[in-house]
């Protein structure tokens, strides 16, 4: 603890100065921008990364480097131990030792916020230079509240999500019809789709993300309101202290006792979930939207052109509002932000380097590749990848160039440039995604922009940590029918005992500073 103590320190003496001199690194902001320079970057692979993906001569990165002056240095975190990620980072930040760039989750990046610079000074109002960087994060409401700090500046560069839609509910377009049954809606419409499926012998919901799955079938139905914080007219609440988060539980309680929800589905095991559902087993699941062409591929190429098709459904109907809303999409910010140690040399040439990556240029660099190499434009002017793209690089024919893919970039939505082709599966996912836009059926989730102070922080972790636990253990008691639901009050009452009106307060405090 001294350690990082110290460092914080360090850190809070370095910002002052470095605000001390921010006039002067402004007025230079055009000075040599064309003067090459090398950056160090601290980077937590994805888990499906290889070290040798990030050689000095992979083609995508000698493309950024022709694009930019920019060469970078990496320091390297396997993305598949999260403990070890987390290790390694505050360990560079105790050590004072940190590189000139730092990818991590926003939260994490917060923790440390002394030691970033920040770009209100650099970068806002600097159109000439950085007009990408403007456009996506100082010209968007939801991304400038998210990304700033308690005191108001950004410090992050955003890794922004380039589709909306995320995780939806999927179900058995072949099956529907063979019960003669519409796409369900309303809860009784899932109740009646859901017993034709069990009558079938089918698993008739199965999901890989335990309680959450539960949740977020029925998301719509009790108007987005979560098991723990949820924000309703601008005003941080606790789910299980609301009816109608109750009355949630009671149907998922019957459908458990029903056998209309997988009986393991507090051990979800992706492995088991997949082949299920490949295997033709389970009639509806909830995931990304991404898992709609892949398991049709699937049926079509490795099945011997089997008709089971998974089609998207729709959020289920709010029996007060008539609403069907969801939160359950890709957030606006993902995992992988950058921010710029306050230590760094060339902070306006590290700038033009994610300049670069937010252009619709670098968009297609960090998402297809090379023109030529990795894709080509088809007749629509939509980039494509070659068919035979991945067994090219299994094959070693050539390096992997996408592996940019997970640093900060822009939004561009991905899925209208992508699923452009005439398969059924590309159809089924481009009348979900369609059908998501023409209703409108997302809503933004303004809890993810919060912003703590370290000492808000250190007030939350452990209450939160104790009450989570606590909550997630008695709910599935509740689901499973292991707690009658004559003891919901003394749950509720429990948690109350435990201090969450004093997380409660410092949510709300953090909502209300989105609003000065």
């Amino acid at each position: 603890m001294k350690k990082l103590f110290s460092a914080a320190l360090m850190f809070t003496a370095l910002l002052a100065l470095a605000a001390c001199s921010g006039k002067s690194g402004a007025s230079s902001a055009l000075a040599g921008k064309d003067q090459p320079i090398t950056m160090t970057y601290f980077f937590p692979m994805h888990p499906s990364d290889k070290m040798d993906m990030f050689s000095d001569d992979a083609p995508g990165f000698v493309a950024l480097r022709e694009k930019t002056g920019v060469s970078v240095k990496w320091r390297l975190v396997p993305g598949a131990n999260p403990e070890m990620q987390n290790d390694q980072y505050n360990l560079m930040m105790a050590s004072g030792d940190i590189t000139n760039v730092v990818c991590n989750t926003v939260d994490s990046l917060k923790r440390y916020s002394a030691a970033w610079r920040p770009l209100d000074d650099l970068v806002k109002g600097n159109r000439e230079r950085y007009p990408n960087l403007n456009k996506y994060i100082f010209d968007d409401e939801y991304c400038v509240k998210y990304l700033a700090d308690a005191d108001g500046k950004i410090r992050i560069i955003p890794q922004l999500a380039n589709r909306r839609i995320g995780n939806i509910a999927m179900l058995r377009k072949d099956l529907l019809e063979k019960y003669r049954l519409k796409a369900p809606v309303t809860l009784d419409e899932w109740h009646a789709v859901l017993a034709a499926a069990k009558k079938d012998g089918k698993i008739p919901y199965m999901t890989r993300a335990g309680r959450l799955g539960l949740n977020n079938l029925l998301e719509g139905y009790m108007d987005c309101v979560r098991e723990d914080y949820f924000v309703e007219d601008g005003t941080v609440q606790y789910g299980v202290f609301d009816p109608r988060y109750k009355e949630t539980i009671d149907v998922l309680r019957r459908w458990y006792a029903e056998g209309l929800i997988d009986p393991e589905y507090p051990t979800a095991d992706t492995t088991r979930w997949w082949e299920a559902v490949l295997r033709g087993d389970v009639f509806a699941t909830f995931d990304n939207i991404a898992r709609l062409p892949a398991a049709n591929l699937e049926y079509i190429y490795n099945q011997n052109n089997c008709p089971f098709r998974l089609a998207g459904a729709g959020p289920m109907q709010s029996p007060r509002t008539g609403l069907r809303t969801t939160i359950a999409h890709y957030p606006r910010v993902l995992l992988r932000n950058a921010a710029i140690s306050i230590s760094a040399k060339n902070p306006e040439r590290i700038l033009d380097f994610f300049e670069y990556c937010f252009s619709d240029e670098g968009y297609i660099l960090m998402n297809f590749g090379i023109e030529g190499y990795t894709f080509e434009y088809d007749e629509n002017g939509s980039p494509r990848q070659y068919p035979d793209w991945v067994a090219k690089v299994a094959r070693g024919e050539m390096k992997h160039v996408l592996t940019i893919k997970d640093m900060p970039k822009n939004m561009r939505n991905e899925l209208d440039t992508d699923y452009t082709l005439d398969r059924e599966d590309h159809q089924l996912l481009r009348q979900t995604r369609d059908m998501y836009r023409a209703e409108n059926f997302i809503r933004e989730d303004w809890l993810l922009s919060m912003s703590f102070t370290s000492e808000e922080r250190e007030t939350i972790a452990p209450i939160k940590t104790e009450i989570d636990t606590y909550r997630s253990e008695m709910l599935d008691k509740f689901i499973m029918g292991i707690e009658p639901m004559d003891k919901w009050d003394a749950f509720t009452a429990q948690i109350q005992k435990m201090g969450v009106q004093k997380t409660i307060g410092i949510y709300q405090t953090a909502l209300d500073r989105l609003s000065k």
